[in-house]
Protein backbone atom coordinates (compact mmCIF):
# COMPACT_ATOMS: atom_id res chain seq x y z
CA UNK A 1 0.00 0.00 0.00
CA UNK A 2 0.76 3.52 -0.83
CA UNK A 3 1.08 5.67 2.20
CA UNK A 4 -0.06 9.77 1.62
CA UNK A 5 2.50 11.50 4.03
CA UNK A 6 1.57 14.96 2.80
CA UNK A 7 -1.78 16.86 1.61
CA UNK A 8 -2.03 20.21 0.54
CA UNK A 9 -4.54 22.35 -0.84
CA UNK A 10 -3.65 24.41 -3.56
CA UNK A 11 -7.22 25.41 -5.04
CA UNK A 12 -10.74 24.43 -3.90
CA UNK A 13 -10.52 21.53 -6.77
CA UNK A 14 -6.37 20.88 -6.88
CA UNK A 15 -4.63 18.96 -4.33
CA UNK A 16 -0.88 18.29 -3.92
CA UNK A 17 0.16 14.90 -2.48
CA UNK A 18 3.35 13.31 -1.12
CA UNK A 19 2.82 9.57 -1.25
CA UNK A 20 5.09 7.35 -0.01
CA UNK A 21 6.49 4.79 -2.91
CA UNK A 22 10.03 4.46 -2.39
CA UNK A 23 10.67 1.88 -5.51
CA UNK A 24 8.93 4.18 -7.59
CA UNK A 25 11.18 7.48 -6.37
CA UNK A 26 14.25 5.65 -6.70
CA UNK A 27 13.77 5.09 -10.77
CA UNK A 28 12.05 8.25 -11.16
CA UNK A 29 12.90 10.94 -13.77
CA UNK A 30 11.80 14.18 -14.88
CA UNK A 31 8.86 13.97 -17.30
CA UNK A 32 7.49 10.43 -16.35
CA UNK A 33 4.45 9.58 -14.93
CA UNK A 34 2.31 6.90 -12.59
CA UNK A 35 -0.72 5.45 -13.02
CA UNK A 36 -2.73 5.26 -9.21
CA UNK A 37 -5.68 3.39 -7.85
CA UNK A 38 -7.22 4.65 -4.89
CA UNK A 39 -9.18 1.45 -4.29
CA UNK A 40 -8.85 -2.17 -5.49
CA UNK A 41 -12.09 -1.82 -7.85
CA UNK A 42 -10.84 1.63 -8.83
CA UNK A 43 -10.28 3.24 -12.28
CA UNK A 44 -6.83 3.51 -12.99
CA UNK A 45 -5.49 7.39 -13.49
CA UNK A 46 -2.25 8.79 -15.11
CA UNK A 47 -0.43 11.25 -13.48
CA UNK A 48 2.60 13.42 -14.24
CA UNK A 49 5.24 12.81 -11.14
CA UNK A 50 5.58 16.77 -10.29
CA UNK A 51 8.32 15.95 -7.84
CA UNK A 52 10.51 13.06 -6.45
CA UNK A 53 12.84 12.36 -3.45
CA UNK A 54 14.86 9.21 -3.83
CA UNK A 55 16.39 9.76 0.14
CA UNK A 56 12.88 10.04 1.50
CA UNK A 57 11.37 7.60 -0.83
CA UNK A 58 8.46 10.03 -1.78
CA UNK A 59 6.67 11.13 -5.17
CA UNK A 60 4.92 14.53 -5.62
CA UNK A 61 1.93 14.28 -7.32
CA UNK A 62 -0.40 17.09 -8.32
CA UNK A 63 -4.32 16.49 -9.09
CA UNK A 64 -7.35 18.51 -9.97
CA UNK A 65 -10.52 16.67 -9.47
CA UNK A 66 -12.48 17.00 -12.66
CA UNK A 67 -14.13 13.39 -12.26
CA UNK A 68 -14.95 10.50 -10.15
CA UNK A 69 -11.99 8.97 -9.52
CA UNK A 70 -9.97 12.01 -8.46
CA UNK A 71 -12.79 13.30 -6.43
CA UNK A 72 -12.41 10.35 -4.28
CA UNK A 73 -8.77 11.12 -4.15
CA UNK A 74 -9.59 14.51 -2.52
CA UNK A 75 -11.76 13.29 0.24
CA UNK A 76 -8.51 11.06 1.31
CA UNK A 77 -6.08 12.43 3.94
CA UNK A 78 -2.94 12.09 5.30
CA UNK A 79 -2.32 8.12 6.55
CA UNK A 80 -4.43 6.71 3.90
CA UNK A 81 -3.29 4.66 1.90
CA UNK A 82 -3.89 4.08 -2.21
CA UNK A 83 -4.71 0.59 -3.58
CA UNK A 84 -1.87 0.93 -6.19
CA UNK A 85 1.26 3.42 -7.69
CA UNK A 86 3.04 1.93 -10.42
CA UNK A 87 5.68 3.96 -12.45
CA UNK A 88 7.53 5.48 -13.20
CA UNK A 89 6.25 5.27 -16.98
CA UNK A 90 7.26 7.34 -19.77
CA UNK A 91 10.05 8.59 -21.45
CA UNK A 92 11.99 10.91 -19.33
CA UNK A 93 12.69 14.74 -20.39
CA UNK A 94 15.59 15.52 -22.25
CA UNK A 95 17.80 17.33 -20.40
CA UNK A 96 21.63 18.85 -21.79
CA UNK A 97 24.39 20.24 -19.61
CA UNK A 98 23.01 23.26 -19.41
CA UNK A 99 23.22 24.14 -15.77
CA UNK A 100 20.50 24.67 -13.89
CA UNK A 101 17.54 23.84 -15.65
CA UNK A 102 13.34 24.55 -14.94
CA UNK A 103 10.54 22.82 -16.41
CA UNK A 104 6.85 24.03 -15.87
CA UNK A 105 4.09 21.52 -17.65
CA UNK A 106 1.03 20.56 -17.03
CA UNK A 107 -2.47 21.98 -18.18
CA UNK A 108 -6.53 21.45 -17.59
CA UNK A 109 -6.72 18.93 -20.43
CA UNK A 110 -7.43 21.19 -23.03
CA UNK A 111 -3.87 20.76 -25.09
CA UNK A 112 -4.27 19.43 -28.88
CA UNK A 113 -2.68 16.10 -29.89
CA UNK A 114 -1.12 14.74 -32.94
CA UNK A 115 0.79 11.67 -33.92
CA UNK A 116 2.86 12.44 -36.88
CA UNK A 117 4.69 10.17 -39.04
CA UNK A 118 7.71 12.16 -40.34
CA UNK A 119 8.32 10.00 -43.20
CA UNK A 120 4.97 9.52 -44.79
CA UNK A 121 2.83 12.35 -43.36
CA UNK A 122 0.79 10.30 -42.09
CA UNK A 123 -0.82 12.01 -38.70
CA UNK A 124 -3.87 11.06 -36.61
CA UNK A 125 -5.43 13.83 -34.29
CA UNK A 126 -7.10 13.36 -31.26
CA UNK A 127 -7.38 15.12 -28.01
CA UNK A 128 -5.05 14.20 -24.85
CA UNK A 129 -7.50 14.27 -22.05
CA UNK A 130 -8.45 11.15 -20.51
CA UNK A 131 -11.78 9.34 -21.16
CA UNK A 132 -13.89 10.54 -18.27
CA UNK A 133 -15.92 7.58 -18.17
CA UNK A 134 -18.09 9.36 -14.93
CA UNK A 135 -19.13 12.25 -17.39
CA UNK A 136 -19.87 10.31 -20.82
CA UNK A 137 -23.11 11.66 -22.50
CA UNK A 138 -23.85 13.70 -19.77
CA UNK A 139 -23.16 16.86 -21.99
CA UNK A 140 -20.52 18.94 -19.78
CA UNK A 141 -17.28 18.12 -20.72
CA UNK A 142 -14.36 20.46 -22.29
CA UNK A 143 -14.31 19.89 -25.91
CA UNK A 144 -11.39 22.13 -26.27
CA UNK A 145 -9.03 19.73 -26.86
CA UNK A 146 -10.62 18.07 -29.62
CA UNK A 147 -11.26 21.67 -31.34
CA UNK A 148 -7.96 22.70 -31.52
CA UNK A 149 -6.85 19.05 -32.46
CA UNK A 150 -8.77 19.78 -35.29
CA UNK A 151 -6.79 22.90 -35.22
CA UNK A 152 -3.70 21.15 -35.44
CA UNK A 153 -5.16 19.07 -38.00
CA UNK A 154 -5.91 21.83 -40.14
CA UNK A 155 -2.66 23.49 -40.23
CA UNK A 156 -0.66 19.74 -41.01
CA UNK A 157 -2.86 19.88 -44.58
CA UNK A 158 -1.47 23.26 -45.10
CA UNK A 159 -5.36 25.37 -43.99
CA UNK A 160 -3.35 27.59 -42.31
CA UNK A 161 -5.84 30.42 -42.06
CA UNK A 162 -8.41 28.35 -41.06
CA UNK A 163 -6.63 26.67 -38.09
CA UNK A 164 -6.02 30.22 -36.93
CA UNK A 165 -9.72 31.12 -37.13
CA UNK A 166 -10.27 27.78 -35.41
CA UNK A 167 -7.83 28.88 -32.41
CA UNK A 168 -8.69 32.09 -32.30
CA UNK A 169 -12.61 31.19 -31.49
CA UNK A 170 -11.61 29.13 -28.94
CA UNK A 171 -9.51 31.73 -27.45
CA UNK A 172 -12.54 34.44 -27.44
CA UNK A 173 -14.72 32.06 -26.23
CA UNK A 174 -12.49 31.08 -23.16
CA UNK A 175 -11.75 35.55 -23.18
CA UNK A 176 -15.58 36.29 -22.92
CA UNK A 177 -15.90 33.41 -19.78
CA UNK A 178 -18.22 30.86 -21.48
CA UNK A 179 -16.96 27.96 -20.32
CA UNK A 180 -17.57 24.44 -19.54
CA UNK A 181 -18.05 23.12 -15.99
CA UNK A 182 -14.39 21.87 -15.30
CA UNK A 183 -13.21 26.05 -15.87
CA UNK A 184 -16.28 27.73 -14.52
CA UNK A 185 -15.82 25.37 -11.18
CA UNK A 186 -12.60 27.70 -10.73
CA UNK A 187 -13.95 30.68 -12.62
CA UNK A 188 -16.36 31.87 -10.13
CA UNK A 189 -17.81 34.54 -12.36
CA UNK A 190 -17.79 32.57 -15.59
CA UNK A 191 -21.07 31.42 -17.51
CA UNK A 192 -21.34 27.70 -17.46
CA UNK A 193 -21.87 26.08 -21.10
CA UNK A 194 -22.69 22.55 -21.91
CA UNK A 195 -20.09 21.41 -24.16
CA UNK A 196 -22.50 21.71 -27.32
CA UNK A 197 -23.15 25.40 -26.25
CA UNK A 198 -18.97 25.74 -25.91
CA UNK A 199 -19.06 24.25 -29.28
CA UNK A 200 -22.14 26.92 -30.62
CA UNK A 201 -20.27 29.86 -28.75
CA UNK A 202 -16.47 29.35 -30.31
CA UNK A 203 -18.46 28.84 -33.88
CA UNK A 204 -20.21 32.22 -33.26
CA UNK A 205 -16.72 34.23 -32.44
CA UNK A 206 -15.46 31.69 -35.50
CA UNK A 207 -18.06 33.33 -38.03
CA UNK A 208 -17.85 36.88 -36.71
CA UNK A 209 -14.07 36.27 -37.24
CA UNK A 210 -14.14 35.68 -40.91
CA UNK A 211 -17.32 38.09 -41.36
Amino acid sequence: MYRILQKETLTPVTKLYVIEAPEVARKARAGQFIILRVHEEGERIPLTIADFDREAGTITIVVQEVGVSTRLLGTMNEGDCLASFTGPLGTPTEIEEYGTVVVVGGGLGIAPGANLNPENQIAIFEATHGTAPSIAGKNCANPCSLILSGALMLQHMGWHQAADLVEAGVQRALAAKTVTLDFQRQMPTATLLSTTAFAQAVIEHLQNLSA
